[in-house]
C-alpha cells in the first residue's frame, strides 16, 4: 500500500516473520532509471517457514530528499520524503 501525503509518500509492506535487521532499503540504478529497492528475507526455526518482503519503485533521485523506514507490529514503513517544489524566479508584472 502507498499512502501520499503533502511532501512524503509512505510505503506499506507486510513484514510479518522479518525482523529489521533482515531488510534491506536500497537505491539502484538500471539503464539510466532509478530505482528503490526493498528485499528481505529470514527463515523461522520453528515454523521451518521462510518470510519475504521483496519490491521494486520506479524514482526520480533529484526530487527525493531522503529515505526512512521503520518496522513495527509487523509492518514494514519506508518513509519517501520529496523536496519541496522550488517556483521559477520569473518576473512578472503588468504593463
Amino acid at each position: 500500500e502507498i499512502i501520499r501525503k503533502d511532501n512524503c509518500a509512505t510505503i506499506v509492506f507486510n513484514a510479518l516473520g522479518l525482523s529489521k535487521d533482515n531488510i534491506k532499503i536500497s537505491t539502484d540504478k538500471t539503464r539510466g532509471t532509478d530505482y528503490l529497492v526493498i528485499s528481505g528475507e529470514q527463515k523461522n526455526a520453528v515454523t521451518g517457514k521462510t518470510y519475504s518482503v521483496n519490491g521494486r519503485f520506479l524514482i526520480d533521485a533529484n526530487e527525493i530528499k531522503n529515505i526512512e523506514w521503520k518496522v513495527q507490529d509487523g509492518l514494514l514503513y519506508v518513509y519517501v520524503h520529496f523536496k519541496q517544489a522550488e517556483k521559477p524566479q520569473i518576473e512578472i508584472k503588468q504593463i
